[in-house]
C-alpha cells in the first residue's frame, strides 16, 4: 500500500438482511484495493439477531454498528458520521462488489486529481445471484447529469464512489425518504459537482421482491421527488443540452413517469413540454394516448410485470435451451443432402408468408411522424387561401416518397408486348380471356375487344365488352376468331388459387381450349413462366419448359418469342438464367 492512497470507508446498511448480507460482506472484504475499512450498520433488524450473528462472525475485520430503526437514509447518515475514510462507498446488504471496484477507481482518481464522484456500470443479478443482463450508463445523449436524472438515468448508488467533503457542501441523505433518498442526494450534487464516469462494471446489483422501491408508497415518493426535480430545472438547461430534440425528450420522460404511475411528475413534465412547442406531432399523439391511462391501471399493470419477471426469465431459459436444440438439428439437416431441400422449400414457404406480414410499428410511427411534420410546415406557409387545410382532411400517403419509380417489370413488358401485337395485327374484333383489365382497357380503345373472366367485371367502356365465363369452356364456337389473348392465365388453372376446381392438367385443357376457338390463320397471344422443367409452384402457378411449350401449341407456328428475366426483356429463351417469363406469339396452321 502506498502512503498516497486514500483511506475509502465501504458503508453496508443493513434490515433483516440475513440472506445476503454474507455475500456482500466478502465481497468488501475481498477488495483488492488494501486501504480500506467496512462499518456493517445494522438499522434495528427484527430478526431475532439473525443480522447480527452474520455480522459478528467477522469479528474486528470489520466495524458492526447497531442503531434504532430508521431506515436506510439514517443507516446510511450514521456510518457517513462514524466513518473514518476520505472516500464513501455504498454497499447494499443484497449486492456484491466486484473485487477490482475500489482498485480501480482509486486508480482514475490519482490521473483525475479534481474527481469528486465517479460511477460506473452495473450488472443485475436475480435472488440466486445469476446474471440477468448488463446496465450500461455511459453518457449520451446528454453530460448534464440534472438532465440525466429526470430522464430516467440507471445511476446506482452502489456502483459509485464520493469524496465525504461533499456531503459537508449539499449534507447527508434525506432521512424523510424511505425508497428515493439516494436520487434526491444525486440531483442535490450534481447542482455543484460533475460526475465522472468510468467504463467498468463494478458491482452486481441484486433483483428480488423485498426492495422497497417496488411498492405503491415507493412510487408515490419517486412521483413527488420528479416533480421537484422537474420544477426546479430551467427551460433553457433543456434547449441548450438537447435543442431541437427537446420537445421529444420531454415527452419521452413524459411516457416513462406515466408507465411507473407518477401522475403528478408527469403533468409537470407535460407543462414544461408545452412551453417548448405543443404542435401535432406523432410524439405529442402518442403521449396524449398514453397519458389517457388511469395511474391505478399503469400500476396494477406495474406490480404485474414485476410478478411475472421471475417467470420469463425462468422461461427464457428453456427457450435458449430449445434454440441450441433446434440449431443442432438445423446443422444436421445442413450437412445432410438427401434432406436439403426441407430447408430450401421451408426458406421459400416462409418468405412468401412473410408477404403477408408488412406491418411495421415503427417503420409507420416514422412515417407518421415526417407526415406530421410536412404538415405543420405546410400550415405555416399560408400562402394559398383558396385552399382549406385541416386536421379533419387527413389522407396520409406514407409510402410514395421512394428513389425509384415502383413498378412489376414482368407486367409492364408483358401488357406492352401484347398491346404492341394486336396494333400491328389490327383485327376487326378482339378476344382476351383473364388477363390485366387495365391493359384490355387501353387495348379496347384501338381494338373493339370482348373479355371473359371468371370474376365480373364492376367497370363499363366504350369498346370493351364483358362476358363472364371459364378458360375451360369458352363461349365461342370452333375456329371463330381472329386473335386471342390470354396473358399470364393459364399458369393458374386447376391449381385453386382463385377459387377454381383443383386440376392436374388444368394448364393443357385451358390451352386446348384456347386453340379450338382460333380459326385458320388466327392467332393466340400469351404468356407464361418459364423455368428449366415443368414445375408447379403450388398454388401460385405452374412453370413450363420451352419445349412443352411448343408442343402443347404444335398445331400452330410460332411467329415471335421473348423472355424476361428480372428487368430485362430479350429475344432468347436461357436456361442458364432460371426461372423467367416467356411472351409467345403463334400462329395458327
Amino acid at each position: 500500500m502506498k502512503s498516497s492512497d486514500p483511506l475509502v470507508s465501504i458503508i453496508i446498511p443493513v434490515y433483516n438482511g440475513s440472506n445476503y448480507l454474507k455475500e456482500a460482506i466478502d465481497s468488501a472484504l475481498g477488495q483488492t484495493y488494501p486501504n480500506i475499512e467496512v462499518l456493517v450498520i445494522n438499522d434495528g433488524s427484527s430478526d431475532n439477531g439473525k443480522t447480527e450473528q452474520v455480522a459478528k462472525i467477522y469479528g474486528n475485520k470489520i466495524r458492526y454498528l447497531l442503531k434504532k430503526n430508521g431506515g436506510v437514509a439514517t443507516a446510511l447518515n450514521y456510518g457517513i458520521e462514524k466513518m473514518k475514510g476520505e472516500w464513501f462507498a455504498w454497499l447494499s446488504h443484497d449486492d456484491i462488489y466486484e473485487p477490482y471496484k475500489i482498485s480501480e477507481l482509486v486508480k482514475y482518481i490519482d490521473n483525475h486529481p479534481d474527481a469528486k464522484i465517479l460511477y460506473t456500470d452495473y450488472q443485475l443479478v436475480n435472488e440466486k445471484g445469476a446474471h440477468l443482463h448488463d446496465v450500461s450508463v455511459k453518457p449520451k445523449k446528454t453530460n448534464n447529469m440534472q438532465l440525466r436524472l429526470i430522464d430516467s438515468y440507471p445511476l446506482n448508488g452502489c456502483a459509485m464512489l464520493i469524496k465525504k467533503e461533499c456531503f459537508d457542501k449539499v449534507g447527508n441523505f434525506d432521512e424523510s425518504l424511505r425508497t428515493t433518498q439516494d436520487y434526491d442526494l444525486w440531483f442535490r450534487l450534481s447542482k455543484h459537482y460533475n460526475y465522472d464516469y468510468v467504463p467498468i462494471s463494478s458491482i452486481r446489483s441484486r433483483l428480488h421482491s423485498e426492495q422497497g422501491s417496488h411498492t405503491y408508497a415507493g412510487a408515490d415518493e419517486a412521483d413527488n421527488l420528479y416533480l421537484k426535480i422537474i420544477k426546479q430545472i430551467l427551460l433553457s438547461e433543456i434547449k441548450k443540452e438537447y435543442g431541437n430534440k427537446s420537445i421529444s425528450r420531454l415527452l419521452h420522460v413524459v411516457r416513462v413517469y406515466k408507465g411507473r404511475g407518477y401522475a403528478h411528475s408527469s403533468i409537470e413534465a407535460i407543462k414544461k413540454a408545452k412551453l417548448i412547442s405543443d404542435k401535432i406531432s406523432i410524439d405529442w399523439i402518442y403521449t396524449r394516448i398514453y397519458c389517457s391511462i388511469p395511474v391505478s391501471v399503469s400500476r396494477r399493470i406495474i406490480l404485474l410485470r414485476q410478478k411475472l419477471e421471475k417467470y420469463v426469465f425462468g422461461f427464457t431459459g428453456k427457450i435458449k435451451k430449445l434454440l441450441k436444440k433446434m440449431n443442432k438439428i438445423t446443422q444436421y439437416l445442413r450437412n445432410t443432402y438427401k434432406y436439403f431441400w426441407v430447408i430450401s422449400a421451408t426458406y421459400t414457404f416462409i418468405s412468401v408468408i412473410k408477404g403477408y406480414f408488412k406491418f411495421s410499428p415503427f417503420e409507420l410511427i416514422t412515417k407518421l411522424d415526417w407526415y406530421l411534420k410536412n404538415y405543420n410546415n405546410y400550415q405555416i406557409l399560408k400562402n394559398n387561401t383558396a385552399f382549406k387545410s385541416k386536421a379533419k382532411y387527413f389522407y396520409p400517403c406514407l409510402d410514395d416518397k421512394t428513389t425509384d419509380t415502383p413498378i412489376e417489370p414482368i407486367y409492364f413488358y408483358q401488357n406492352s408486348w401484347a398491346a404492341s401485337k394486336l396494333f400491328e395485327l389490327k383485327p376487326k374484333k378482339h378476344v382476351d380471356v383473364g388477363s390485366s383489365a387495365s391493359a384490355i382497357g387501353i387495348i379496347s380503345q384501338y381494338v373493339p375487344t370482348t373479355m371473359v373472366d371468371i370474376r365480373p367485371l364492376e367497370v363499363r367502356l366504350n369498346n370493351l365488352t364483358f362476358i363472364k365465363g371459364s378458360i375451360l369452356k369458352l363461349p365461342f364456337k370452333d375456329n371463330s376468331l381472329e386473335t386471342i389473348s390470354s396473358i399470364c392465365v393459364v399458369e393458374h388453372i386447376g391449381l385453386g388459387r382463385y377459387g377454381d376446381k383443383l386440376d392436374g392438367f388444368g394448364s393443357e385443357k385451358a390451352i386446348k381450349e384456347l386453340c379450338r376457338v382460333v380459326k385458320r390463320k388466327g392467332y393466340i397471344i400469351i404468356s407464361v413462366p418459364v423455368d428449366v422443367g415443368n414445375r408447379v409452384y403450388f398454388n401460385a402457378h405452374r412453370a413450363f419448359a420451352r419445349n412443352y411449350i411448343l408442343e402443347l401449341f404444335s398445331g400452330f407456328t410460332i411467329v415471335e418469342e421473348k423472355y424476361i428475366y428480372g428487368y430485362d426483356m430479350q429475344n432468347n429463351y436461357d436456361a442458364s438464367l432460371g426461372f423467367g417469363t416467356g411472351l409467345y406469339l403463334f400462329k395458327k396452321k
